[in-house]
């Protein structure tokens, strides 16, 4: 449950299925991040001196109307630059993107989402690549104008269930 009365509000329930209870397979989760190393300016185009750099767990944000760091990230015209290096298994990797700004993404240096404008609402990019498995670099770079604030990076692998049903029907159990 949840109720806001006043303003700016968001609630978020995310959720990963991690096993099938009815035939006992057990998926494989989404690839873990070690981390995102975020240098964050007081302009929109990643000019000049950054004011801040600090390590970003994940990239989750929804700063609404306020700064990333209150009295040294403008609240409102601001970019962040985030990179990440992380050893993914071969595959097909799903990258989305949610974000009340502007984005760009590269994966395995491949610029693979490119909307370097603000609409002015949350909006959702996504692009899916391969990826031959082993140590790929990831960089995210956003930019708030004004208004609302939110950058948010999810990644997941592609085709696990089809996968699971094809370990599930190889071991003599019936998947519809």
């Amino acid at each position: 449950e949840y109720f806001e009365s006043r303003d700016f509000a968001v609630a978020r329930l995310d959720y990963t299925k991690i096993a099938d209870t009815s035939s006992g397979a057990v998926l494989p989760p989404a690839p873990e991040m070690s981390g995102w190393q975020g240098t964050y300016y007081n302009n929109t185009n990643l000019d000049d001196i950054s004011v801040m750099q600090r390590f970003d767990p994940e990239i989750n944000f929804i700063w609404g109307s306020s700064s990333p760091q209150p009295n040294v990230v403008n609240a409102d015209r601001f970019s962040v630059s985030w990179s990440n290096s992380h050893n993914f298994p071969a595959g097909r990797y799903r990258f989305t993107t949610f974000v009340d700004g502007g984005v760009r993404l590269w994966v395995n240096n491949q610029l693979i989402i490119d909307e370097w404008k603000d609409p002015y609402k949350t909006v959702e990019y996504a692009n899916v690549i391969d990826l031959p498995g082993g140590n790929v670099p990831l960089r995210m770079e956003f930019f708030e104008d004004i208004g609302l604030a939110e950058a948010r990076l999810v990644i997941t692998l592609e085709g696990v269930a089809e996968t699971a049903v094809k370990t599930l029907r190889a071991q003599g159990i019936p998947v519809g």
